[in-house]
């Protein structure tokens, strides 16, 4: 099949640590706290050598199942370079991210329009809380004016919620799916790979089906036509096998 055969897509993870509320200072950090890591961990996996001298780069976390291919842009993973105050290298990836993922360990909440962005439409935000478990709120982008938002509610993680850590990773990961597919359905408008894929497992099905009553016909015609050309070998000895030439069946 020409269809890929997984649903491609690319998310942004951003950590704001304690006191960081700007999009310089955020994109400054190149490590997190000892939660955010172990998140990491668990949301995918890091590229092996071979991925990272060929497509993939070091900064990125990779997941694949039999559906999905994910790469994650992790801005702490990424170089830091104390010369660009505004981390461009890092912009590049995270300001085309259509959804992110927010690492907040700020008590204020974080704002969506923080780090500036033409394509940042969904915003999963994760805080810490002092019971051990992570409070969510989702915030998805509206247009000027607008009071509802284009992007379809989706889940698993809603706004409100509180999780542990034991679920959030793939909670995190498969809200994150969720999003991505409302915004690429509704706004961007491409195809479905797997509606694509029954579309043409359709086509085929209609093009070389065959009618059962026809091939049960055909089948009965075959089998009378050769009966008038078949022989009964059981006069014959064994020992005459060995010579034995059959007669051609007969054609149709």
């Amino acid at each position: 099949s020409d269809v890929y055969k997984r649903q491609a897509m690319k998310i942004g993870v951003v950590y704001v640590g304690e006191g960081q509320f700007e999009q310089k200072e955020i994109f400054f950090n190149d490590k997190g706290s000892e939660k955010y890591e172990e998140m990491l961990k668990r949301l995918g996996k890091e590229p092996n050598r071979a991925a990272k001298e060929s497509k993939l780069q070091p900064e990125v976390l990779h997941y694949v199942n039999g559906v999905y291919e994910i790469v994650f842009h992790v801005t702490t993973r990424m170089p830091t370079k104390q010369s660009d105050e505004q981390q461009l290298e890092k912009k590049k990836y995270i300001g085309n991210d259509s959804v992110h993922i927010v690492w907040d360990e700020n008590e204020r909440v974080y704002r969506p329009g923080t780090i500036s962005g033409a394509f940042n439409f969904v915003h999963i935000i994760v805080h810490p809380l002092r019971n051990g478990l992570y409070s969510i709120k989702v915030k998805r982008k509206k247009e000027k004016g607008e009071s509802k938002s284009w992007v379809k509610f989706f889940g698993p993680l809603i706004t409100g919620m509180a999780v542990s850590m034991n679920i959030l990773p793939i909670l995190l990961r498969y809200t994150a799916i969720n999003a991505r597919k409302s915004i690429t359905f509704k706004k961007l408008q491409l195809y479905n790979p797997l509606g694509e894929r029954k579309k043409m497992l359709e086509r085929l099905i209609a093009d070389y089906t065959v009618d059962f009553e026809m091939k049960g016909a055909l089948f009965d015609k075959i089998i009378r036509s050769n009966a008038e050309c078949m022989t009964d070998y059981t006069s014959i000895t064994p020992v005459s096998y060995t010579h034995l030439t059959l007669p051609t069946i007969c054609s149709v």
